[in-house]
């Protein structure tokens, strides 16, 4: 199956992305990486009116030491954590476990921030109890509600491991 017909932008600012996410129409979406919101969009899971993709922004690839806390941009990659492009405070072992996340196709444009699990949708069923033999239907999922723009900046924080050993090979 293919996606529903969507309109495309890419940003080039963060003011501009901003901007464009409070004029927006409800249905829009936000792709950096594509591996979680591609395949939804194929299946149809999704079909937003807009999609932004924020890959053009700088201030979201950016990765920067605060203190003892590296601080991720939401457009940084695994390969860019793998490669060493990203400061390390933790001894190595966020390069080695950035390495480990699938093949490097994905590394490539899978970002730190993507990867939500969408909610639940058709005929989803639960148990009611351990040991239940009769499935009752799940309860509806919550409506999608549109993104707030601080989540769009907000970066992913990683404290340092103290006293972490140089990195090593596993």
């Amino acid at each position: 199956m293919k996606p529903a017909a969507f309109a495309w932008e890419r940003p080039d600012s963060l003011p501009a992305l901003l901007a464009r996410l409070a004029e927006a129409p409800a249905g829009v979406k936000l792709i950096a990486g594509g591996q979680s919101l591609g395949p939804m969009l194929n299946l149809r899971l999704v079909e937003p009116t807009l999609i932004l993709d924020i890959t053009g922004i700088p201030e979201l690839r950016d990765a920067r030491v605060e203190g003892d806390t590296l601080v991720l941009g939401a457009c940084v990659t695994h390969a860019d954590v793998e490669d060493g492009r990203v400061p390390d405070l933790t001894g190595g072992a966020l390069r080695r476990v950035a390495a480990a996340i699938a093949y490097r196709p994905v590394r490539n444009r899978g970002t730190h921030r993507g990867g939500v699990r969408p909610q639940p949708r058709g005929p989803a069923l639960r148990r009611r109890g351990a040991g239940a033999r009769r499935p009752q239907p799940a309860p509806p999922a919550p409506r999608p509600r549109p993104r707030a723009p601080r989540r769009v900046v907000r970066p992913r924080l990683i404290p340092s491991r103290p006293n972490a050993p140089e990195t090593r090979e596993c």
